[in-house]
């Protein structure tokens, strides 16, 4: 489990960072595209500022690149591939009881209330099935996914679609 934290982890957030610049730059190149073809003038107007804060974005993005010690991320991402059973997630076989929905979602303050709530729904849209997990993957989960990630080190996962 460690190793799933140490080594995979942090390889992952930096394939999810690259992949966020990549998309962020390719957003940039449609807007500067659109940009050169459009001759209105108030819609040239919101193009360029769609294509500045894409650029900020991609500022941001690419300062993450080299964030992939963090600690919150490393936590958030270990829950969801490193936690077999998806213990203490929506993703866990086991019934939840209020007291794991407030324990889950007590970081969300005021907002607690109807987060549990939304959360509590989509646990029955993840419960549809009789089971929830597949060898410690959401058993929906794209198969050729599952397989790169275990080949990479991942140990469970926790979260629908990647």
């Amino acid at each position: 489990m460690e190793e799933c934290k140490t080594k995979f982890v942090p390889k992952l957030i930096k394939q999810m960072n690259e992949k966020a610049v990549r998309n962020s730059m390719k957003v940039i190149d449609d807007y500067k595209t659109q940009l050169k073809k459009e001759t209105d003038i108030e819609k040239k107007k919101e193009l360029k500022k769609k294509k500045e804060f894409w650029e900020k974005m991609l500022k941001v993005q690419k300062a993450n690149l080299r964030k992939t010690k963090d600690k919150q991320k490393i936590d958030e991402m270990s829950k969801m591939f490193c936690n077999p059973g998806c213990v203490g997630t929506l993703y866990q076989e086991a019934e939840l009881s209020d007291a794991d929905y407030e324990k889950m979602y007590g970081w969300a303050g005021d907002n607690k209330a109807s987060l549990i709530k939304e959360m509590k729904k989509n646990r029955k849209t993840l419960k549809k099935g009789k089971i929830i997990l597949k060898d410690n993957f959401y058993h929906t989960f794209d198969a050729n996914t599952k397989k790169r990630l275990i080949k990479e080190g991942a140990l469970s996962g926790c979260v629908v679609g990647l």
